[in-house]
């Protein structure tokens, strides 16, 4: 690539919590029928603005994310979603340990991170709380965060605007 080049293809991994919202999100991002169970490892491409935007979404469960470091080579955007309703103290903890653990990882250390708060249509914390609940402060690395809801698709797609300008 030149000096002036800019990429037109992102691959991006979804990750998170089981029942976070990320397969909502995915969905909703793609028109899936949402009433078809999907669950796993589903992949889909969309054509964004002149740009090819590849999207992995990923089973939250405990097995299942042992095995997500497999996917990050020729990744270039970490999502991960969180709850913004989830108030199990276990869960928040288990969520922000998992984001801390990206953080830290080396092999992904130089990808942007992007913390969706999901479910905003239900509870919104603002932007403050969600650094506080998951101590976002002290992650050393690009990072946003926005709020989503799968009934607002434009949400959805404000998160793939900022992943073709960045």
């Amino acid at each position: 690539m030149g000096c002036c080049a800019v990429k037109t293809e992102h691959r991006v991994i979804l990750r998170g919590l089981s029942s976070s919202g990320k397969t909502s999100i995915f969905n909703q991002l793609f028109l899936i029928d949402t009433a078809i169970p999907r669950v796993g490892h589903n992949v889909e491409t969309l054509k964004h603005k002149r740009h090819i935007v590849t999207f992995e979404d990923f089973s939250g469960s405990v097995k299942a994310r042992q095995l997500w470091y497999h996917y990050y080579y020729d990744t270039d955007f970490i999502i991960y979603v969180v709850d913004s309703c989830e108030t199990d103290q276990y869960r928040i903890n288990e969520a922000k340990e998992e984001i801390h653990e990206i953080s830290n990882n080396n092999e992904i250390y130089n990808l942007p991170l992007v913390i969706l708060a999901n479910k905003s249509d239900i509870r919104k914390l603002s932007n403050e709380e969600i650094i506080d609940l998951y101590n976002l402060d002290s992650i050393g690395r690009v990072w946003k965060i926005f709020n989503t809801s799968i009934y607002d698709k434009e949400s959805i797609l404000n998160v793939v605007d900022w992943i073709c300008i960045v």
